[in-house]
């Protein structure tokens, strides 16, 4: 029986290749993916006794969960889970090593065709295309997951960087650096050596590949060109602290099979080992003396979507548990009414609809969540249309604009955050709310006329100052107040920057606000520029700039407390900042007059 149950995953996966060969996401339906890959997860405002987290500018709601923590000298050890309420429409392929819920191991990662090529470390970009699918429309860059992580960049600046005698190509907004191992250990190819800057090392060459959406992308006058693409993740073998304390992980799964780790081993002896069960997802984590335990159910999705599985309970050593009831969250895609409206500068239209996750605490508190569709948006993009060809048509022939594309994607499909409900014995009933705002734009180059690439700076950035555009996140709790954020959304220039805080009370009554400013000139002690991103498309292209923070105003009460960068430190115009962009001499101040309503709406 447990055979038959083996070669029936076996064959679901199989089958589900030749499926993904089929169909695939439009270059449209995956604009999110180059648009949304820097998403920072930030608290709730709120009880996050869930877990739950939100990133406010690009509005994924997620989840993040430690089962195991065991202290110890050096590196941590431990079990952590994670769950983003995002888009997953990969035929229902819940491969994650607690089904739809990820392990929390470091690693790096880049979504291929579907395999990573080998030269992965000296080697910017993918160095062919697939099936006539060029490398920046499957791929959106490699992205660290640790510590100090972040989209990878290209090493092309004068910052300080590690100076022990190895070569260092990338490097991540967080200041960590990677040089190149020669050979992984379950495949061929390079690995990555990355130092963060605590001085921590990550030793990453153990393979395994994840299930993701295909690409079908229109091809004039001939058949779509499609794609299969998985996600290719190397783990970390060995994390080693400064002072040699030492962490290893110890896996078993091929290179092209999801990660399977069997044990993490720490020098001063604490240990996990991992149990799987016949689906190749973990059933237990043990320390030798203590065994969580977790459960499964198998949920079926709309045809043709077919049959899934979502974790669904955490049984603690203590007797006490979690429970989720997340296979609604667990399989989200976007549905579109239809294409037939569908041109290059606008989306398809969404079927409005909520979708329920519901978990519940050990302690016995119960949380609703309710997700739903909001569009999203980056202002002024230089517009640049995929499969425009006006120029090859034929005298009285009709062009057809449904299969043209953003190259550079202006507004997107995503799934945000509506309400959370928590409730429970002795707690009541508490409400949150939240609304986002802030849609998307796009420019023709000084001269341009279509949207075409006409020139070397066709991606270059076009509003640098006054036309800056803002997105709106909104949260209001059971108690009435709200919070609101704002923040850049222009592009390449302050995309993500946030601009402005506030609390408040009621309809209006705004109690405290907090406006900031940021760098954006050159000629600083630090070089203007931290890397250089290899996919020039991808909204990593924003963290290759070094923009700190220069003033923060909070005004409060009728007064304002401002912390700002002292200037004069070389030259009159030039901020206090050392080369690695971080501030040197500030100074802080308060009881000044209320500014202007100019003043006060600075921040751009």
């Amino acid at each position: 029986m447990v055979l038959l149950r083996r070669l029936s995953v076996l064959l679901l996966l199989v089958l589900a290749d030749a499926v993904l060969a089929q169909e695939g996401l439009a270059p449209w339906e995956n604009y999110a993916a180059s648009a949304s890959s820097r998403s920072h997860i930030s608290p709730l405002s709120g009880d996050s006794i869930f877990g739950d987290s939100v990133d406010f500018y690009s509005g994924v709601l997620s989840f993040s969960v430690t089962d195991v923590h065991i202290p110890g000298s050096g590196p941590p050890v431990g079990v952590g889970r994670r769950f983003a309420a995002a888009s997953n429409d990969r035929r229902a392929i819940n491969d994650h090593a607690f089904a739809d819920w990820d392990i929390n191991i470091p690693n790096v990662s880049g979504t291929f065709g579907p395999d990573w090529h080998p030269d992965r470390c000296t080697k910017e970009t993918p160095p062919i295309p697939r099936n006539l699918i060029n490398p920046e429309d499957y791929w959106s860059g490699n992205y660290s997951d640790m510590d100090g992580g972040g989209p990878m960049l290209r090493v092309d600046s004068p910052r300080p960087s590690p100076q022990d005698g190895r070569g260092y190509l990338w490097v991540t907004p967080g200041n960590t650096y990677f040089s190149c191992l020669e050979s992984i250990r379950n495949g061929a190819g390079q690995g990555f050596l990355a130092v963060a800057s605590d001085g921590t090392r990550y030793w990453f060459d153990h393979l395994s590949q994840y299930y993701e959406d295909g690409l079908s992308i229109p091809t004039v006058g001939a058949p779509d060109a499609r794609l299969i693409r998985k996600k290719n993740s190397l783990y970390a073998t060995r994390v080693e602290d400064r002072f040699g304390n030492w962490v290893q992980y110890s896996y078993s799964n091929a290179y092209n099979r999801p990660v399977k780790v069997d044990s993490i081993v720490a020098s001063d002896g604490r240990r996990l080992d991992f149990a799987y069960n016949q689906d190749g997802y973990i059933s237990s984590v043990s320390d030798g003396s203590r065994v969580w335990t977790y459960s499964y159910t198998r949920f079926e999705m709309p045809y043709p979507r077919g049959s899934s599985i979502s974790l669904s309970r955490v049984a603690l050593p203590d007797g006490a548990s979690w429970s989720y009831e997340f296979s609604g969250l667990a399989s989200l895609d976007i549905p579109s009414v239809s294409d037939d409206m569908r041109m290059c500068t606008s989306m398809p239209i969404a079927r409005e609809q909520n979708v329920v996750g519901v978990v519940t605490h050990p302690s016995g508190a119960k949380g609703t969540f309710v997700v739903g569709l909001g569009q999203m948006g980056r202002t002024n993009v230089p517009i640049i249309c995929g499969n425009y060809s006006e120029a090859l048509k034929p005298p009285g022939m009709v062009i057809n604009q449904q299969d043209d594309y953003l190259v550079i994607p202006a507004v997107w499909w995503s799934w945000v955050p509506k309400s959370k409900v928590i409730e429970g014995a002795g707690l009541g009933r508490g409400e949150w709310s939240y609304t986002f705002t802030g849609g998307g734009s796009w420019l023709y180059r000084p001269g341009q006329t279509k949207p075409i690439c006409q020139s070397l700076d066709c991606l270059e950035p076009i509003c640098v100052s006054d036309c800056v555009g803002r997105r709106v996140a909104e949260v209001v709790s059971p108690d009435g107040t709200w919070e609101r954020y704002e923040f850049g959304n222009s592009y390449l220039y302050n995309e993500g920057q946030l601009l402005r805080y506030d609390v408040g009370y009621g309809p209006g009554n705004v109690l405290k606000s907090v406006y900031r400013r940021y760098n954006h000139a050159d000629g600083q002690a630090y070089s203007p520029r931290l890397g250089r991103s290899p996919h020039g498309r991808s909204d990593a292209v924003f963290s290759t700039y070094v923009r700190p923070l220069i003033e923060e105003r909070v005004e409060q009460q009728g007064r304002s407390f401002v912390w700002s960068v002292d200037r004069g430190c070389g030259s009159a115009d030039t901020y206090c900042f050392d080369s690695l962009a971080r501030p040197t001499r500030v100074t802080r101040s308060g009881a000044l007059p209320a500014p202007t309503a100019t003043a006060a709406t600075a921040g751009e």
